[in-house]
This record gives structure tokens, C-alpha cells and sequence, in this order.
């Protein structure tokens, strides 16, 4: 069996513990889902199994496509989700940041990854629609949840609020009955100075102090999580809330950002359970032993641990304030000053009923105050009830808006489901009809790979060609020891070229443009070169101007052979020095000639005719100079003013090239031509070549 018949085959240990690992995943979360014992268990065994046993074996088996970074990023998302599962189960240090990070390459790195991959496969509309369905899904899913907690909790804050001012009315009732008592207690001159009497003042500076605790401790919550004073904080009510469901600062502050290590400082849960527990037993302890068991049991102060659902033990701190609205959190320290009012308002009735007995005045008092705390008890506990009913009626309105909004993403995940089936086939097919295209495209692309090698190579051998109508560098050096050429053709062919030739004492070099650049242009410039040679060395013309004529002539009796019309042709600057008898002569088609002159850029203009057909046709002018020694002469096409650049993309023109070569002139030849190439450079930069480039210059 080949090494490719081995990848395509799944070893069956790979797909047993992929199986081992999904079942008990599917069982975990049956059992998490209907609240059964063992639900734990099962995503332990789930997640063991899926990275102590599948994933080594899934990376052996990915390894031998030796697709090493897809592997990799494979790998990464995998056991990361398994981790995950595992911390989160273990309920260990960690389970939170791990979670993060999961969810975070799920959203930015595999979501993003994934889409990508799908708008690659197949045609773009296809891919489109690939897309904007994965959005759908999420989209669906996420607000779906969202809306439905959000709506809940809103309901939830604003039942807080209601019910904490019912709250802090019932305990404004019951600090006022309690005031009552303490001063029919102080009326009583025959308790004056009794042990109950002492005892109701130490349980009016445990109640006083157990209050303010309470309040401080309120304030402090509010005024981190909204950001105001602590004065602010004391009269802050629901509609001034910037953020109601905020949980993170009662976490924070109360319990801490480390689940399994709670602060430990003046206003934290831990400091606000002691206090609780201190106020209570210390109240407790000022009464008889006979009703201290069953007034305890009535109140609501208790800071026991309580259950979750698997039986296992939560902390009272953790289970009253962590994850709580701020409305809520307001909620529960109010109710707990209530209780503790409450329970200062048994231990004074306890006192006071153990005090009457000694004193028939109290009685009296002590009648007609409990009467009046007979009624208000029983309208608080009305009260309370009521408070508590329309509590639980806005807590079960949450939790159906909460399920009918799981059902309805649940219902989209559904429709999502069954749409990313209908893209799967689609995929599947655009696959294959993409395999079936990009192998006849491979095909054609390979026919035409073979076709530009073949047209290449002729370019290139095209090119030996041209480069042997080319004066050699030595010749030019032998004759013109002060000189540069500038050539820069466009195409591994040009239309521009350039061409010297000697002549018993004269010496002619120029610089010429022919029609067309690349082949077509190459071709023009043999039969243009072919021209210049005829006229100089078979009709033994030296005269500039008769010898372009005479080139024109040649060039157009070539290409009227041909059976069509042809104007093509070339621009020319032709320069002739005559050293013997000091002369300069130069003639041009189109293209001037430049020289400069002690500092000084000077030019003589062209005939404004080409070296071919035209509907103007005229004998060239022959111009005649005094040979001047340090005179610099510069023969040129228009490849460098034509060519576009620049910060503006524009073409960089002849005033440009101009300034150029002023700045440049009193540089030696070799550093001009330095110079010139990569101003010429940097102007195009990025962008194409026009044209050919040819610029010749002589120094004399």
C-alpha cells in the first residue's frame, strides 16, 4: 500500500477514541441538561480520553500528510477545547482564562479562517451566499440569547427596586416601633439602672453599629460600580443606575476575581459575614436561654453554606453576591438591614416582656405599643408576601421570555443546520467542478507555459540580433574617449538604438526612435540601421542632412514591398565630428540636439518630419559648428520626457530633463550617466516603463 493510500484510510484507534470521547460528551451533557448525577464524571472520562488518547493518536496520523502548519493550528484549537472542558469541569484555577482564550480563537482566528475558506470554494456568488448564511446562524444565535438574558434580567432589576423600596419602608416602620419601645423602657424610672435596662442600651449600640456597617458597606459596592462619591452612593435609587445589569464590580469587590481565593479586607463578603454572625449571636446572647433557639430560627440571618445541584458545598459569600445586579445586590443589603432590625426588634419585645412583670407602668406601655406592633407585623408579613409573589411571577416571565428566546435560537441553529447541509452538497459539487476546471486549466496553462518559453527564447535570440547592430562599447571608446550611453529598452527588445560609424576623418554616432517598441519596434530599427550603413558606406554620403535623406529614401523603398500601407519609420539626432578640420555638423529628424556650453544648455531644433513617409516632406538641414573643446553634446529619444512618475503619476517632460542635465554637466561622464539613471528611476518607481530610453552624450 502507497504512503497516500495510508493517508486516505483512518486507523481504527484514531476513530475508536474519537467515537469513546463523542459518546461520553453527548451522555455529559444529556445528564447536565436534566440535572442527573454523573453528568461530571462523564466530561471528565470525555475529556481524558480526547487528550490522552485521541489527540496523540489524530497527530501521528495528521503528521504523515506532513501538512505541518495545518496541523499544528489543528492541534492548538483541539486541545484547547479539550483543556477547557476539563478546567471547567474540575472547577480549577484557570477554567476562566482558558475559556477566554478558547473563545477567542473560535471568534477571531477559526470563525474568520472558516469563512474565508468558504467564499474561496466554488463561484463568488456561491461563496457569497456561504457567507452571509454563517453570519445568519451566529447572528441568530448570539442575539437570540443575548435579547433573551437581557430581557430577563431588565424585568429582574426592576422587581429589585420595587421590592427594595417595600423593604426599606417596612424597616423605616419597624426603626420607628422600635424607637417606641426604647422610650417607654427609658419612662420607666424603676428600670433605670436594672440589668435589662443595661442590657436594651447594648443592644441598641450592637444594633447602631451593625447598621452603619451595613450602610458603609452599600455605599462603598455603589460608589466603585457607578463611579460616584460615597455621598452620592447613600441616596441612589434604580433610575439613576448607569448600568443595572452590571454583575462584575459585587463580584469584584465583595468576593474577588479569583473563585477559589476571596478577598479578605473591611467591606468584603467574608469581613460583612462576620459581622452578621457577630451581631447576631452578641443580640442573641442578651436574652433568655429558653427563646434564644426560637428566635434565632425566625429570623433570615443565617450564613451557612448552602448546595449547588451535584450536592457539593457553597460558600454563603459566593452564593448570595457573586454575579449579582447592582439592583439586586441593593436588594439583599437592604433586606439584611431589615432582618437585623427585625431581630433587634424580638430581642427589645423579649427584654421588655421579661421587664413588665417588675414594673406595671411598662405593662401599660408595653400594651398599647404591641397592639400597634400586632398590626404592623401582620400588614409587613402582607407586605412581604405580596412583594415576594410578584417576585416570583417577574422571576417565571423571565424564564419563559428566556425559553422562548432558546427556542428560537434553537429553532435558527435548526434552520442553520439544515442549510449548512444544503452547503455542504453545494460545496461538494463546486468542488468537483472546480477539480474538473482548474485540471484543464493546469492543462492550458501548461500549453501556454511551453508557448511563452518557445516566444522567449526567439525574444531573446531576437535580441543577440539587435545587440549586433549595436556599435560595441570598444569601438565607441577608441573613437570617443569622452562619452556615455544611456540605453534602457522597455521590452528585452527595443525600438530605440544607436549607431556610429567612422568614415576616413569623420565620425558619426546617433541616436535614433523606431516605430513601435518591442519586436515590432526591433524589426523597424534593423531596417532603419540597415538604411544609415547604406547611405554612409555604399552611396558614400557624409553630408548630415543629405544622409538622412537619402535614409529615408532606402527606408521607404523597403516597406513599400509590402503589400499593405506602411508609415513606419524612426526619429533621428545625427552628429557628425570632423577632428581634423574642427567641425561639428548635426542634423535630426524630430529629436533636437542639446549641447552645453560654459554652463550654459543650449538647442538646435529638429526638421518636423520622421525618417519615412510623411504628407510634409522636406530636405533636411545640415547644421555646421566650431569644434570648442569642453563642449558636452546629448542625442536623445523621448523614452525619459515620456515616461510617467512622480508623486502625481505625471509625465517627467523636457524641462525636466533639462534641469537634469545642468545639474549634472560638470560631474565626469560616468557619473553623470549615474546620475541621470536614477533620477529616471526614481520618478517611475513603481510604475511601468513607457518607453524605450536612449540618450547619448559626447564630450569634446
Amino acid at each position: 500500500m502507497s504512503k497516500t493510500d495510508e493517508i486516505k484510510k483512518t486507523p481504527i484507534s484514531v476513530f475508536v477514541t474519537g467515537c469513546i470521547a463523542s459518546v461520553f460528551i453527548a451522555i455529559g451533557a444529556f445528564f447536565k441538561m436534566m440535572h442527573w448525577p454523573g453528568a461530571s464524571q462523564a466530561y471528565i472520562i470525555s475529556s481524558i480520553s480526547f487528550i490522552l488518547l485521541y489527540m496523540p493518536l489524530w497527530l501521528i496520523y495528521e503528521f504523515k500528510k506532513e501538512k505541518w502548519l495545518s496541523t499544528l493550528y489543528q492541534f492548538v484549537i483541539l486541545l484547547l477545547t479539550g483543556l477547557t472542558s476539563f478546567f471547567k469541569t474540575m472547577h480549577w484555577p484557570g477554567a476562566g482564562i482558558l475559556f477566554n482564550l478558547w473563545m477567542g480563537t473560535l471568534l477571531y482566528i477559526v470563525l474568520p479562517v472558516s469563512i474565508y475558506q468558504l467564499f474561496r470554494s466554488g463561484k463568488r456568488p456561491l461563496s457569497s451566499f456561504h457567507t452571509i448564511v454563517t453570519f445568519f446562524l451566529i447572528g441568530s444565535m448570539l442575539i437570540g440569547g443575548i435579547n433573551g438574558a437581557k430581557s430577563g434580567m431588565v424585568s429582574l432589576s426592576k422587581t429589585y427596586s420595587k421590592n427594595t423600596e417595600k423593604i426599606t419602608e417596612s424597616f423605616r416602620k419597624t426603626s420607628h416601633r422600635n424607637e417606641k419601645l426604647y422610650q417607654a423602657f427609658e419612662a420607666t424610672e424603676s428600670l433605670k439602672g436594672s440589668e435589662y435596662f443595661r442590657r436594651a442600651e447594648k443592644l441598641k449600640s450592637l444594633s447602631d453599629s451593625i447598621q452603619e456597617y451595613f450602610r458603609n458597606f452599600k455605599n462603598n459596592v455603589i460608589a466603585a460600580s457607578e463611579n460616584i462619591s460615597l455621598n452620592k452612593a447613600d441616596s441612589i435609587n434604580y433610575s439613576e443606575i448607569r448600568d443595572p445589569l452590571s454583575t462584575y464590580w459585587t463580584t469584584a469587590l465583595i468576593w474577588g476575581e479569583d473563585e477559589f481565593k476571596p478577598i479578605d479586607d473591611k467591606f468584603s463578603g467574608l469581613e460583612l459575614m462576620r459581622k452578621i454572625n457577630s451581631y447576631r449571636d452578641s443580640a442573641l446572647n442578651l436574652i433568655t436561654s429558653e427563646n434564644k433557639e426560637f428566635i434565632k430560627e425566625g429570623i433570615n440571618l443565617e450564613t451557612e453554606p448552602s448546595t449547588d445541584e451535584f450536592g457539593e458545598p457553597i460558600h454563603w459569600v459566593a452564593a448570595t453576591f457573586r454575579f449579582t445586579t447592582v439592583p439586586q445586590f441593593m436588594q439583599i443589603i437592604e433586606n439584611l438591614k431589615y432582618q437585623a432590625k427585625l431581630l433587634e426588634s424580638q430581642v427589645l419585645a423579649d427584654l421588655l416582656n421579661s421587664a413588665k412583670n417588675s414594673s406595671g407602668e411598662l405593662s401599660d406601655k408595653i400594651a398599647i405599643e404591641g397592639k400597634k406592633m400586632e398590626v404592623e407585623k401582620t400588614m409587613n408579613e402582607i407586605e412581604n408576601l405580596k412583594a415576594y409573589r410578584q417576585l416570583s411571577q417577574d422571576y417565571l416571565n423571565s424564564k419563559n421570555r428566556e425559553l422562548n428566546a432558546q427556542n428560537q435560537t434553537i429553532s435558527a441553529f435548526v434552520i442553520g443546520l439544515l442549510l449548512c447541509f444544503v452547503m455542504v452538497f453545494f460545496i461538494i459539487r463546486s468542488n468537483l467542478i472546480r477539480k474538473k476546471i482548474n485540471k484543464e486549466l493546469q492543462e492550458q496553462k501548461h500549453l501556454i507555459e511551453e508557448k511563452n518559453k518557445e516566444i522567449t527564447d526567439s525574444i531573446t535570440y531576437a535580441k543577440r540580433l539587435q545587440e549586433a547592430i549595436l556599435p560595441p562599447e570598444s569601438f565607441l571608446q577608441m573613437h570617443l574617449p569622452g562619452h556615455f550611453v544611456l540605453y534602457q529598452p522597455k521590452d528585452i527588445v527595443a525600438g530605440d538604438f544607436y549607431w556610429a560609424e567612422k568614415i576616413n576623418d569623420l565620425f558619426f554616432i546617433a541616436a535614433a526612435d523606431s516605430t513601435g517598441h518591442g519586436v515590432p519596434g526591433a524589426m523597424v530599427s534593423v531596417v532603419c540601421s540597415n538604411a544609415l550603413n547604406r547611405s554612409v558606406k555604399e552611396f558614400n554620403i557624409t553630408d548630415t542632412g543629405k544622409l538622412l535623406d537619402k535614409t529615408r529614401e532606402l527606408v521607404i523603398e523597403t516597406f513599400e514591398k509590402s503589400t499593405s500601407e506602411v508609415k513606419d519609420g524612426m526619429d533621428i539626432s545625427l552628429l557628425c565630428i570632423d577632428k581634423k578640420n574642427k567641425k561639428i555638423f548635426w542634423s535630426g529628424a524630430n529629436n533636437p540636439l542639446w549641447y552645453i556650453s560654459n554652463n550654459e544648455l543650449k538647442e538646435i531644433k529638429a526638421n518636423k518630419q520622421p525618417i519615412g513617409k510623411s504628407d510634409h516632406v522636406t530636405v533636411f538641414t545640415t547644421h555646421e559648428m566650431d569644434y570648442t573643446p569642453g563642449t558636452t553634446f546629448y542625442l536623445f529619444t523621448d523614452g525619459i520626457a515620456d515616461q510617467f512618475g512622480g508623486p502625481k503619476g505625471k509625465k517627467f517632460k523636457y524641462k525636466q530633463l533639462n534641469e537634469v542635465l545642468l545639474k549634472n554637466s560638470t560631474l565626469p561622464l560616468e557619473k553623470q550617466k549615474q546620475g541621470i539613471a536614477n533620477v529616471f528611476n526614481e520618478w517611475k518607481g513603481d510604475l511601468e516603463q513607457v518607453d524605450d530610453v536612449c540618450l547619448i552624450a559626447i564630450r569634446i
